[in-house]
């Protein structure tokens, strides 16, 4: 791969290049917050949006722009604000406008909150305030809890240092140590809402996405949380053996990854198959199934990383031009799919078939194995399909050509690989 690619199939550089595509898009989030119209809201949920605004401003001149679009980052608020933008559009529900704002700005603040708890206190961003109304849940995955608000909760509000609210005549206040310790005031629960896998992932164990119930494969239904009757630390080993394999194989792929994923929603557990699934509405977040095979288990965390990049880039520019209506068969799916599926299969791949090469050219043990060196065959050829479908009948735009010749560049040096036999 020459050194001057566009590195959205494989990372060259330290740090990684789709690091200005994900500054990119925290602008965009950014943006969309900002932009949110206030006509068709209440007068309290106008001073909520307005408040959880400039809460964001406030982070943003105490602690440098970073901070304050990190917190966008959180698949709780990023889900909301794309949620949110998208009710603006063409025929508006008011009420269900309405309800994503409150959301919306209840886990945005609860985000900028819980910063303190996670830096022992540190830093502080500005003296915001924001009013949230009862009942609300607001949950943080990434960092693993939550709270529960009861209904007879009044004057709830969200500081940079504390929870103030009312409960049974009395004010209380939770301050940030207090969230996840188990011994919270009358009127607020706390919720577990993740399990840390890594310093930069987390295991998510409550999932409240808007999108979550999307679906784009026939073969499945949705995405909704399941532990698939396994404990959690059998998730947290196998997501950790995965990861390793990766890191040991692609360093500067795992490391693009942990600059990226933030959360895994557990979707079942399947000995014959697995299941996973990526959202273009929430960036850093993977929906993934448990398999006994650890091998399994790095593909599917490569494949879905590649589709977080993908969809990242999706949001600024559609990389090939062709009608979502056209149909073209892929090598990876019983249904013909529109173009930019059968891209979005070999862009997965094509890593994953790297990954594979790098393993055995470092002799890993796991490629000692019978299995593994046609497992790679297989991908290679299963590439070479959906490269043959690509490369007829794309039409791509100018960053497009440069993805594709990029995967062009990979799979050729992948099909003619000695290692290959």
């Amino acid at each position: 791969m020459r050194r001057d690619s566009i590195e959205l199939t494989l990372p060259l550089t330290t740090p990684p290049a789709f690091a200005a595509w994900l500054a990119r898009y925290r602008g965009l989030l950014a943006s969309r917050l900002f932009a949110l119209p206030v006509a068709p809201l209440p007068p309290g949920d106008r001073r909520t949006l307005a408040a959880a605004q400039a809460a964001l401003r406030a982070v943003a001149r105490a602690e440098g722009e970073d901070s304050s679009a990190g917190a966008l980052m959180a698949p709780e608020v990023q889900s909301r604000i794309h949620a949110a933008h998208a009710e603006t559009r063409g025929r508006r529900d008011g009420a269900a406008y309405a309800r994503l704002v409150r959301e919306l700005a209840g886990h945005l603040a609860f985000e900028l909150f819980c910063r303190a708890r996670a830096s022992a206190g540190a830093a502080g961003g500005g003296g915001w305030e924001v009013p949230v109304p009862a009942p609300a849940r607001l949950l943080s995955q990434r960092r693993g809890v939550g709270i529960g608000v009861a209904g007879d909760v009044s004057d709830l509000r969200i500081r940079d240092g504390e929870i103030v609210w009312t409960a049974a005549g009395r004010e209380r206040v939770l301050p940030p140590a207090g969230v996840g310790a188990g011994d919270v005031p009358a009127g607020i629960s706390p919720i577990v809402a993740g399990a840390p896998v890594r310093e930069s992932l987390a295991l998510a164990l409550v999932d409240e996405n808007p999108f979550r119930l999307l679906e784009y494969h026939p073969d499945k239904q949705g995405n909704a949380l399941s532990l698939g009757e396994r404990p959690v630390e059998e998730w947290r080993a196998a997501l950790r053996a995965a990861l390793d394999v990766i890191a040991g194989a692609l360093p500067l792929l795992a490391a693009e990854m942990a600059l990226t994923i933030s959360t895994v929603v557990p979707v079942g557990w399947f000995a014959e198959k697995h299941e996973s699934a990526s959202l273009r509405e929430v960036v850093g977040l993977i929906y993934l199934s448990l398999h006994p095979g650890v091998m399994t288990m790095a593909e599917a965390l490569v494949h879905e990383f590649q589709h977080n990049k993908i969809n990242t880039v999706f949001h600024f520019d559609p990389v090939i031009e062709n009608d979502p209506a056209e149909r073209y068969p892929s090598p990876v799916r019983p249904d013909p799919r529109p173009l930019a599926g059968v891209l979005l299969a070999a862009h997965a791949f094509i890593p994953v078939a790297e990954l594979y090469r790098a393993m055995l050219r470092a002799s890993h043990p796991l490629a000692e194995a019978g299995w593994f060196k046609s497992r790679f065959r297989e991908i290679i050829a299963l590439n070479d399909e959906g490269m043959a479908v690509v490369n007829a009948h794309a039409r791509p735009t100018e960053l497009g050509r440069r993805v594709i010749d990029e995967m062009n560049a990979i799979h050729h040096s992948l099909l003619t690989d000695p290692l290959r036999g």
